[in-house]
């Protein structure tokens, strides 16, 4: 914190090591910058133990997968999550000096949670694909999502912690709220509309309560579609209660800015997390299995309509494409295929990109 020359040397005068960042702030500011220092490191060693669980999946995304629009902007936002978390930590650990330098890693930050957010329109993308307004709508959202992470740059500063080279945030104007709240509103309109989409799948009766099944439980839907549910109910049930925690923190004043400035840094972690898992399972196909034994108890014609499916040894389709990460297909028959049509399948599955 910023104090006139005159108290900052009375008080070096005073102390055994006046060095030490927390000699120079009062005990409960102090208390404070140590409970977001252990925050933050905790964010960035959960993100770290993340990636290098699923290095392995990674690997094979880049050399058993083609490497698709989808795929770039999933190894963007991991990195990026990661060494937004990194530079902070770096920043608010050590003696760096230059506090101004906390506006060039908040830099960092439009290219982790937009990029993460960015997964989940391709997925919107691919299931409303000939709905041109519905698509318009999700992508002008998205740009909000961008534009709102862009505020911490210009609303987050720094100051040196009395004469140490130490920084601690000082700064924090009320626009940067909107980095908190456009990704929610953001989540939570995607997760309506991709849970309205794949309930047109079921084959549920009328009714309120058995729509409140499917919504809810996934019930009556196919198998893919069921598991594209959950994990899309799985990743926002983690992510909307921290952005409530975050945005309700930001505008309560009472709060000290340390706590109100970090309090979104667990949320990148999460939000990275559950969303490449989401993306990871899909782009693997881990419910193909089960989705080829379903399609063997379908009945011999189905009505037309599009479906996100993976491609199996039971289908034809009129028409087929990957479509932000995720096949869409147009599917008019289900029947049992012939070995004449068992290589055509496989090249299908080989163009979309999906084995």
């Amino acid at each position: 914190m910023s104090m006139d020359p005159a108290t900052l040397q009375a008080i070096r005068d005073q102390l055994p090591n006046p060095f030490t960042p927390m000699a120079f702030l009062p005990p409960d500011l102090a208390f404070q910058v140590m409970i977001s220092l252990y925050t933050i490191v905790g964010s960035l060693a959960v993100m770290i133990w993340d990636m290098a669980t699923n290095i392995g999946a990674d690997y094979r995304l880049l050399t058993q997968y083609r490497i698709g629009p989808s795929t770039i902007i999933y190894f963007i936002s991991r990195w990026a999550s990661l060494a937004y978390l990194l530079a902070l930590t770096i920043l608010e650990t050590a003696p760096v000096d230059n506090c101004y330098r906390i506006r060039w890693i908040q830099i960092l930050f439009p290219l982790a949670i937009p990029f993460t957010s960015l997964l989940f329109f391709l997925r919107v993308q691919a299931l409303y694909d000939r709905n041109k307004w519905v698509v318009g709508f999700f992508g002008i959202l998205w740009l909000s999502v961008l534009g709102g992470c862009i505020t911490p740059i210009f609303g987050i500063r720094g100051s040196n912690i009395g004469i140490t080279k130490y920084c601690i945030n000082s700064s924090l104007e009320p626009y940067v709220s909107a980095a908190a709240i456009t990704p929610f509103i953001n989540d939570t309109l995607v997760f309506i509309a991709t849970t309205y989409r794949l309930m047109q799948n079921a084959h549920a009766e009328e009714g309120l309560k058995n729509k409140a099944k499917v919504a809810f439980l996934g019930h009556k839907l196919p198998v893919l579609s069921k598991a594209l549910l959950l994990d899309g109910q799985a990743y926002y049930l983690t992510t909307i209660s921290l952005n409530l925690v975050t945005a309700s923190l930001f505008f309560n004043t009472s709060i000290p800015i340390v706590y109100r400035s970090f309090i979104g840094v667990p949320n990148i972690v999460l939000m990275n997390a559950m969303a490449c898992h989401v993306f990871r399972n899909v782009k693997f196909g881990v419910f193909r299995a089960s989705t080829i034994a379903s399609n063997r108890t379908l009945p011999s014609r189905a009505p037309y309509g599009s479906a996100v499916v993976f491609p199996s040894n039971q289908t034809t389709t009129l028409d087929a494409g990957t479509r932000g990460g995720i096949q869409v297909m147009t599917t008019t028959e289900v029947f049992e295929l012939d070995n004449k049509r068992q290589s055509s399948t496989e090249h299908l599955e080989q163009k979309s990109g999906l084995v």
